[in-house]
């Protein structure tokens, strides 16, 4: 029976029988249901085709005899999971399935032998260059043996979670090949087994089976896409994914309502909650259409925290707002929200116009290499934050621009190249702090709080001999 997935339901029936000698148990094995997760401008099913079910979806899972390995394998029960991309662009896909700890022996040994269930794939059709791949990067040719695991809670069971990346790029309509191809009991399991078992999980035992996509546009593969758009697969990953927002019925959480005009480009069409950062490919645009753009993080999270994630483009008509969180490898490191962050620089010119950005920083380019095309213009916004560019940016241009306080009261600009700030407002707090000598600051017609920035108070309104390189820039106020 072919369903679209969310959760497989197992349920323990502890019916007993004596087979070959040996005391066995059954399991039932209910609906399957769906849990999709979408970034950026992707649309995504999530399918299994599951045994030969009745109407109401049962499927009877007995100890398994004989062997997978050389294919006399009896009572596995057919799931077979793949990925349709149901958008209108290309995408790179990932699966999660999470199967608790209980019944599978993971890391750091990956004994299949000590497992109670197991699943399996079809090695032949299913793994290898192109296709599916179950180890941590791309590339290495180890398709399988250096797992992509995690582990973590789903509730208060502890699971393991095997992440299988698809290597290739779906183009609209097409699916992948089958990520896994059955399940089955091992066949050593007693009913003892099964008794304590359920002191742990209870009556009902349950395997997730989650899948990720993210556009393909603007990254060179798979692992480097996902990676970026929802962080790299590790200790805390199970925050990420809303395992509790199962309820027994075809359920979508598509993370952003957008639509996309031109490859790359994204348009929003309501208020948007992301979960994961949003990484707008180079020279596409980003057109907020009036509506905010919400970071909405998990309790901890692990990679960066930010809203937009470009290197070159236009961002504008959006206001983005987020918090900061904590660090899931260090709970002692807090993670400020960067509204707009350009992790590795920029390799072209990046525009924002017509934007409210709040955050602890509000704009932050940060590394990449120094090019005379990269450039920083931002018009006609409201940055509330930290305003920060690295060397990498040639030179920057504010216009009709508003700056203030963010999240964390950081009120500080720190540009590491020429700037010129034409009819801008400061708020009283703000600070100008350059990260580099030798470079030029012009003020053309800026106030402070109302006001008039002048040669002779600029020193004053903007606090500039607190920063550590204040005598070795050049600062040029022009008024009309």
């Amino acid at each position: 029976m072919k369903k679209k997935i969310i959760s497989l339901c197992l349920v323990v029936c502890l019916l007993a029988t004596a087979i070959v000698g040996g005391t066995l148990a059954y399991f039932t094995d209910t609906d399957a249901q769906k849990n999709t997760f979408t970034t950026g401008n992707v649309s995504i099913d999530l399918w299994e085709d599951f045994g030969d079910n009745d109407e109401e979806g049962i499927e009877e899972l007995i100890p398994a005899t004989g062997s997978a390995q050389n294919g006399t394998l009896k009572n596995g029960i057919e799931k077979e999971v793949y990925v349709t991309n149901t958008g209108s662009e290309d995408a790179f896909v990932r699966v999660h399935i999470a199967i608790p700890s209980i019944l599978d022996d993971g890391d750091p040994s990956f004994d299949a032998g000590k497992n109670i269930l197991h699943f399996n794939y079809d090695e032949e059709n299913s793994i290898g260059k192109g296709k599916w791949d179950w180890s941590k990067a791309y590339g290495d040719d180890k398709y399988v043996g250096a797992w992509n695991f995690y582990k973590g809670k789903i509730g208060d069971v502890d699971y393991n979670v095997y992440v299988v990346t698809y290597e290739t790029a779906l183009k609209k309509g097409e699916s992948t090949v089958d990520a896994m191809s059955q399940v089955y009991l091992d066949s050593k399991v007693t009913n003892k087994d099964i008794t304590d078992i359920k002191k742990v999980l209870g009556d009902e035992w349950y395997i997730y089976v989650a899948a990720e996509a993210t556009q393909a546009a603007g990254f060179e593969d798979a692992y480097t896409a996902l990676n970026t758009a929802f962080g790299t697969p590790g200790e805390g990953y199970a925050t990420k994914i809303a395992w509790d927002k199962v309820t027994g019925r075809t359920w979508v959480d598509v993370e952003t309502a957008t639509e996309v005009e031109n490859e790359g480009d994204v348009l929003l069409t309501a208020d948007t909650t992301i979960t994961a950062n949003s990484v707008l490919p180079a020279g596409a645009t980003y057109d907020g259409n009036g509506k905010t753009l919400t970071k909405d993080n998990p309790d901890t999270i692990t990679g960066t925290n930010a809203g937009i994630v470009p290197t070159s483009g236009t961002i504008k008509n959006v206001t983005i707002e987020g918090d900061s969180a904590v660090d899931a490898n260090d709970p002692t490191v807090t993670k400020g929200f960067r509204a707009v962050y350009a992790t590795s620089g920029l390799t072209g010119e990046l525009v924002i116009d017509n934007s409210i950005l709040t955050g602890t920083y509000a704009i932050n380019i940060n590394g990449g290499a120094y090019n005379a095309a990269n450039k920083l213009i931002v018009k006609n916004s409201i940055l509330n934050g930290w305003v920060s560019f690295s060397g990498c940016v040639d030179s920057a241009e504010f216009t009709a621009v508003a700056f203030n306080a963010g999240n964390d009261g950081y009120a500080n600009i720190r540009p590491y190249a020429n700037t010129v700030f034409t009819n801008c407002s400061f708020s009283d707090d703000s600070t100008l702090d350059t990260g580099a000598k030798d470079i030029t600051i012009k003020f053309v017609n800026c106030d402070v709080n109302g006001t008039l920035i002048t040669a002779t108070n600029v020193v004053d309104l903007l606090n500039l001999d607190e920063g550590d390189n204040y005598g070795e820039y050049t600062v040029i106020v022009e008024n009309d």
